[in-house]
């Protein structure tokens, strides 16, 4: 009896050490070099984009954890009709975005006479490393300080403003901290989230097997993302439906790496919102359900800024470029507003 228990026990322990071998081969941490979303097609709004204006892409080098080799970062500008550009506004996406999908806002911008910058991060679009994985939002804010850097140096005598949306108005939270002295003329930060709403939380149950799996496999994907909300169903599914189409856009479940990036960065920053005191614009709706305002609304109050607005929607969803008109008209009415003041 004695043997089978301990041939049953050592099958078991067998079949544990096989698995999570499997998982580390399969989910390990590091940096990938991967290319393979680098061909695939432009959506159909990027297109017409680029039909209408000049456009410059270029690969950013920036360092690996895991390689001597650098990763390349997916880096674009558009170019307005005008020979003489007001500035330049830099973009951030959010999570399992890319920063190819708010050509309302590209549009909006280089109508008004604005150089466009964009930037995919590491993860995402079309910059490497797996697709939807984050090892922490401070290398992604070293990429973004990077990006601002190579920005400022193409375009030394224009002035530069810098929006993040969601994830990347946290990695820009972050990024101000790290940011040279005279680089950026204002920040504008959209739905941070210095507080993530309970709602998109994970059960305790599932946290604690994630904490379990983060330093073994944490690539795994083992967390339903959350769905975009509006305050219309007709947009709210014309937003599934162009996720669905878009192969760049991460549809997975979210990684149990990027889901305690997000978290850790979160709770970092709300000790250090003091310490921020660049001149900004945060904007946040009144009825985001994935980004709590009440981060926001503290991230406010306790801000070292002297220069600083706060824009709420009323009604405004997470995302406000995903809603009805009336709400994403106002949200870049509010951004022209602001960085046409401080040409």
């Amino acid at each position: 009896m004695a043997t089978t228990l301990n041939l049953v026990g050592a099958a078991a322990a067998a079949t544990v050490v096989v698995g999570a071998a499997a998982l580390r081969v399969s989910f390990a941490p590091g940096d990938e070099l991967a290319e393979d979303r680098r061909a695939e097609p432009l959506l159909v709004e990027e297109l017409a984009l680029q039909a209408k204006y000049k456009f410059e892409v270029i690969d950013l080098p920036v360092p690996s954890s895991s390689s001597s080799e650098s990763m390349k970062v997916h880096t674009k500008y558009y170019y307005p009709a005008t020979e003489s550009p007001k500035g330049v506004i830099v973009y951030l996406h959010g999570l399992n975005s890319h920063s190819g999908r708010i050509t309302e806002f590209y549009n909006r911008s280089l109508r008004d006479g604005w150089i466009a910058g964009m930037m995919d991060f590491r993860g995402f679009g079309r910059s490497c490393g797996r697709h939807g994985y984050i090892e922490s939002i401070d290398t992604l804010a070293d990429d973004a300080v990077a990006f601002v850097q190579a920005t400022k140096a193409k375009f030394p005598d224009l002035k530069l403003f810098v929006l993040g949306t969601s994830m990347g108005g946290l990695t820009l939270l972050h990024a101000t901290l790290k940011m040279p002295p005279g680089l950026v003329e204002s920040y504008i930060f959209h739905a941070p989230p210095v507080e993530i709403s309970r709602n998109v939380l994970p059960p305790k149950i599932v946290e604690l097997v994630g904490r379990v799996l983060l330093s073994l496999a944490p690539k795994l994907p083992l967390l339903k993302p959350h769905s975009a909300h509006s305050n219309s169903p007709s947009q709210e599914a014309l937003v599934h439906h162009s996720k669905a189409v878009d192969p760049n856009f991460y549809q997975g479940r979210l990684r149990i790496g990027t889901a305690y990036a997000m978290l850790n960065a979160s709770l970092s920053i709300g000790d250090k919102l003091h310490e921020i005191n660049v001149p900004h614009l945060l904007i946040h709706g009144t009825a985001d359900r994935v980004c709590d305002i009440a981060g926001s609304e503290r991230f406010f109050a306790t801000s070292g800024a002297k220069d600083k607005q706060f824009v709420r929607i009323p009604d405004g969803q997470h995302n406000l470029l995903q809603e009805e008109e009336k709400y994403w008209r106002l949200y870049l009415d509010t951004i022209a507003e602001y960085i046409d003041a401080r040409i």
